[in-house]
């Protein structure tokens, strides 16, 4: 089953983006092209001239967009069935700032996904003071590599690590030996002032930094992606997660 995304056309690309599509009938003012690293342009799914003028005009009618848009799409079969089978990962770009109330949400609803402008439901989880983690192979090497190589306060307890960011926000590090598969994704990002210097100094302490050459996140020598949006080089520890360091935003 496909895992849709959503993003802003101006927002810097990822590799746990997947396969990246236009939805918006028109191009994004101020995106060059190049910077949009596209795979796919479906403009016909996008609200038409007519259906845009008037939401602009009623923006608090988002309901009767929604039915009016539906309706539009009715015609729109193969293009719906174009983004179901485009890939395992599939990100819907959009030059639109609020997604929620955008043509975005009822594309996605007719996906199949969870409608993004259902409010929220208060539950249990609602306030919990909740953390992320994420598996390594060996827990040495990652104290190692999280404490001394990149300077973060690590503690350990019952054979698990806990990394204590920025803003004192937890972070478990569990060891799974032989199961361990390296996270696609990016599970860190560290905001810094200086990328380049960052990466300078990380270099010099042993980090290598990814190229993807031949990819649209292919980087400049040094490994510091600037191909739109903040300045961001990526990076592995030694179990093969993905981090970053970024230019905040």
């Amino acid at each position: 089953m496909t895992r849709f995304l959503t993003k802003r056309a101006y927002e810097i690309p990822s590799p746990d983006d997947g396969v990246r599509i236009l939805v918006d009938r028109l191009w994004p003012r101020g995106l060059a092209k190049d910077d949009a690293h596209l795979d796919l342009w479906l403009k016909d799914v996008g609200a038409s001239h007519e259906l845009r003028k008037w939401y602009h005009s009623y923006p608090e009618e988002f309901d009767e967009f929604a039915e009016r848009y539906r309706t539009e799409l009715e015609s729109k079969a193969d293009e719906l069935e174009q983004l179901r089978t485009a890939g395992d990962v599939v990100t819907l770009l959009t030059a639109r700032k609020e997604i929620a109330h955008s043509h975005l949400t009822v594309l996605l609803d007719l996906l199949g996904v969870q409608n993004l402008g259902e409010p929220p439901v208060e539950t249990m989880l609602t306030d919990s003071l909740a953390f992320g983690g994420f598996s390594c192979d060996d827990v040495p090497a990652a104290k190692e590599f999280y404490g001394l190589v990149l300077g973060l306060e690590v503690t350990e307890e019952n054979g698990m690590l806990t990394l204590h960011l920025g803003g004192d926000r937890p972070t478990l590090v569990y060891p799974k030996g032989d199961q361990h598969v390296p996270a696609s994704f990016t599970i860190i990002n560290f905001p810094v002032d200086d990328v380049e210097a960052a990466v300078d100094e990380l270099t010099a302490r042993g980090v290598n930094f990814e190229k993807y050459e031949g990819s649209p996140m292919s980087t400049d020598d040094k490994g510091v992606f600037r191909k739109g949006g903040p300045l961001i080089a990526w990076f592995k520890d030694p179990a093969g997660n993905i981090l970053s360091v970024i230019a905040p935003t």
